[in-house]
């Protein structure tokens, strides 16, 4: 047992709130300061970096998921090697990569529903959930970028995002691994992540030469005031559920004395649980 899981334990026994959930809101207040970092790391080639380090101690260091990390390899290695060996098959590709990942996160479902793994427990389908939407969208961007068709059968957004290279594996890994959309997303479309993360996304305006101006670090838009907003918004939510959790418990459902409730109390009751 990690010292961290002694002291979530005992927060536990404080706030009546599941040791995982804690962790959660945890690697939530965490993501704050280490994202204000992230920016300032010299190159993107550190920042994906950086990123993969970060996501691998939550993963690892925080939810010990040590079989976790490895499903997530799995499924952004094997996305990877279909995205490059299958890039001029056309449809094949994308539907490859989908089915596996469905098939890989189902396998996961059916284990967590079958094998007694604990409800308030955080474990890794939530994680590869996130990722069958950012790897799936990844390799639909990868099939529009080899698209042999008229552009103009493409909608605006398939040619915003589409990619006309797979790209190096570590900034394919610093996009998988982002870390403050590692747990419960949201997912983001590859272009952006790389935009991000080369800055290019805080780039001027074009001159009458087409060229665009770099924007310093110092001019890029204040999040401070967003940032702050939802970590507020969450902490509070989280206390509700402190605070209320017990009473909505879900296991209840499952009581003989909720069969015989009316309707509209059962739905009531299932969407506060």
């Amino acid at each position: 047992m990690h010292l961290s899981d002694v002291f979530f334990q005992y927060l536990t026994t404080l706030a009546g709130i599941p040791p995982d959930h804690l962790k959660m809101l945890f690697t939530f207040v965490l993501a704050v300061p280490l994202a204000r970092f992230y920016t300032m790391l010299p190159t993107p080639a550190s920042r994906h970096i950086y990123g993969i380090v970060v996501s691998t101690f939550i993963l690892t260091g925080i939810f010990s998921l040590y079989k976790g990390i490895v499903h997530v390899l799995a499924s952004s290695l094997i996305t990877y090697g279909l995205s490059w060996f299958l890039r001029n098959q056309g449809k094949v590709m994308p539907y490859s990569v989908f089915s596996f990942l469905m098939l890989h996160l189902t396998w996961n479902h059916i284990n967590r529903q079958f094998w007694g793994v604990d409800p308030d427990s955080m474990e890794i389908t939530g994680t590869q959930m996130v990722l069958v939407m950012k790897l799936s969208s990844y390799a639909w961007n990868v099939y529009d970028g080899a698209w042999e068709g008229s552009q103009q059968e493409q909608s605006e957004h398939q040619k915003r995002n589409k990619l006309e290279f797979v790209p190096d594996l570590l900034t394919f890994l610093g996009f998988v691994f982002y870390f403050p959309g590692l747990m419960v997303g949201p997912s983001m479309e590859f272009k952006d992540y790389v935009k991000f993360t080369d800055l290019s996304l805080f780039e001027g305006e074009a001159d009458s030469n087409g060229k665009r101006a770099r924007k310093s670090l110092d001019s890029i838009p204040n999040r401070k005031r967003t940032t702050l907003y939802r970590l507020i918004a969450g902490i509070a939510f989280f206390a509700v559920y402190g605070a209320l959790g017990k009473k909505f418990a879900y296991h209840w459902t499952f009581d003989d004395s909720f069969a015989v409730l009316p309707f509209w109390k059962k739905f009531l009751y299932v969407q506060l649980a």
